[in-house]
């Protein structure tokens, strides 16, 4: 798991009560935007969309693009144990 996503959980599961604003995640990401936010690779995010691991995303019917909402990235992190492996993370090394 990126030192950012375990960052930004251990962030949340020290005070929930902060709002997407204060963790500097833009409202609506694109997968390179969130790639970079979560400091892992746009394959990494798409792995996790085909296998239903990673945040929620949104695809506008009709398009090939996928946007990231700051609030279900949060949801994401949120639902997560800080230091959790993150999804298709081998933890047995």
């Amino acid at each position: 798991m990126s030192a950012q996503v375990i960052a930004l959980a251990d962030v949340r599961a020290q005070d929930p009560d902060r709002d997407v604003a204060a963790r500097h995640l833009p409202a609506v990401m694109s997968p390179a935007q969130l790639g970079k936010e979560l400091d892992v690779t746009v394959r990494t995010l798409e792995r996790w969309r085909v296998a239903g691991e990673g945040p929620d995303y949104q695809n506008p019917k009709g398009t090939r693009f996928y946007r990231y909402y700051g609030s279900d990235v949060e949801a994401w992190l949120e639902n997560r144990k800080p230091g959790a492996a993150t999804p298709g993370q081998d933890t047995n090394l």
